[in-house]
């Protein structure tokens, strides 16, 4: 049984889309960040699944019963699905792929808070990374 990371753990490959700089001396920079290996991974699944749909499955509609075209299409699917899913796991890639993170003065995420909102932000619109660095360095 493979064991979940820790919730410290940061994804190398992280993109930070918005960014909170702390409202209080002692308080936290905070950022919202995905994980691009789950980008790429969201990215790439996609387009396959849905070409699957229209290329393959309209031939496999005509030449089987309704049981077999459902066991055969939930295998299809099922399959690599799983496969790519468990591998990225494996990478973690798919841990902490989408939350907020703790950022350091210069905008790198140090520590993973969760996916629910910080109390910290609420009511406080995200910012850009340039707009962040240049209202930190003030």
């Amino acid at each position: 049984m493979m064991q979940p990371l820790p919730a410290s753990v940061v994804p190398g490959a992280l993109l930070i889309t918005n960014y909170w700089p702390r409202q209080q001396t002692d308080g936290e920079n905070i950022g919202f960040g995905v994980s691009r290996n789950y980008i790429f991974y969201r990215a790439g699944f996609r387009p396959l699944q849905s070409l699957f749909f229209f290329l393959v499955e309209p031939r496999l509609r005509t030449r089987f019963s309704p049981p077999v075209r459902i066991i055969m299409l939930a295998l299809i699917i099922l399959i690599p699905s799983l496969i790519t899913t468990r591998s990225m796991v494996k990478r973690g890639g798919m841990q902490n792929s989408r939350g907020y993170y703790v950022l350091d003065d210069e905008g790198k995420a140090i520590s993973f808070l969760g996916t629910a909102q910080p109390e910290a932000i609420n009511g406080h619109l995200g910012m850009g990374r340039k707009k962040f660095l240049q209202q930190i360095n003030k």
